[in-house]
């Protein structure tokens, strides 16, 4: 217990966030970009001249699988298809139409839609937003109203 009488955080987990191991890497990555940003630093990015070109189909079609066989963790893509940040993204946008975070927001977000259509009755739309990466609720309400025109209780209802 914490000292406020609720429940501590489980090891791995930032606790705040919601404890599902998609939502606590989202966390620590909205943390480190906003330390970054805040406290000054002497890094500076690569020369990205040499990331002018998008990947070969190869790298991407790597990206893809990447993103499609390991849904449900932090994923790296660029590290996947082995090509920097940029190349991938030239890649996704030139091919697909994309980026690689709507690609991969798109496809969790079909998940959250299978958990939503074979749910028990104590599932929420919270809950599978969490499991599925979503930080917020009421983005990812948004998105699936988009997507899906209807909002996700509705489908949780049936």
């Amino acid at each position: 217990m914490a000292g406020d009488g609720r429940p501590a955080p489980q090891s791995g987990s930032c606790g705040g966030a919601g404890g599902t191991p998609l939502l606590d890497a989202a966390a620590s990555r909205l943390l480190a970009a906003t330390a970054l940003a805040t406290f000054p630093s002497t890094y500076r990015p690569p020369d990205l001249r040499r990331d002018s070109a998008d990947a070969h189909p190869r790298a991407l079609r790597r990206a893809l699988a990447h993103i499609d066989g390991h849904l449900d963790r932090d994923l790296s893509l660029a590290d996947a298809a082995a090509v920097s940040v940029r190349t991938l993204q030239l890649a996704f946008q030139r091919h697909l139409g994309t980026t690689p975070s709507a690609y991969l927001r798109r496809a969790r977000l079909e998940q959250a839609h299978r958990d939503l259509l074979r749910s028990s009755p104590e599932e929420t739309t919270v809950a599978a937003a969490a499991r599925w990466g979503f930080l917020s609720s009421s983005r990812f309400a948004a998105h699936y109203q988009q997507v899906y025109a209807q909002p996700p209780s509705r489908t949780l209802r049936g």
